[in-house]
Parts: structure tokens; C-alpha cells; sequence
């Protein structure tokens, strides 16, 4: 399981793509999150402009959100 980056200040920047402070990462495109390396291999491996599912825990509820990274293929 893997923290969401922590924004600093009130966690303003995070909140418009759906996430809330306390959400955990746990699962990317459907494959389970176990570490922060897992995170990390999952993330090298997103290509700009890719739209990709989180799934967070939050409070004991799984809550999906979809991201689109910025840039081109």
C-alpha cells in the first residue's frame, strides 16, 4: 500500500483530481499495489498522455479515480 504524495498546505492541488488527504494507493490499471516500489515500477512505465485507473482506499472503502497524464504519446 502506498501513501498519495503528500500536497503541502491544505492539500488543494490533489483534490481536483479526487483525491482526499488519507487515501491510499492500492491498486494501478487493476494490478495491486503491495509497496512503494511497486508504485514506482508502475509508474515508470506510464507513457505520457496515458489515462490509468487508481483505485484508493479510503476509510476502509475502495474508491476508484482515472487520471490522465499530461504530455503526448
Amino acid at each position: 500500500r502506498a501513501s498519495m504524495p503528500k500536497p503541502g498546505g491544505d492539500g488543494s492541488t490533489f483534490a481536483p483530481i479526487g483525491f482526499r488527504p488519507g487515501d491510499v494507493i492500492v491498486a494501478v490499471n487493476g494490478t495491486r499495489i503491495a509497496s512503494e516500489s511497486d508504485l514506482a515500477q508502475l509508474q515508470q512505465s506510464l507513457a505520457p498522455g496515458a489515462s490509468f485507473a487508481l483505485t484508493v482506499d479510503r476509510s476502509g472503502q475502495q474508491i476508484p479515480i482515472t487520471l490522465n497524464l499530461a504530455g503526448s504519446r
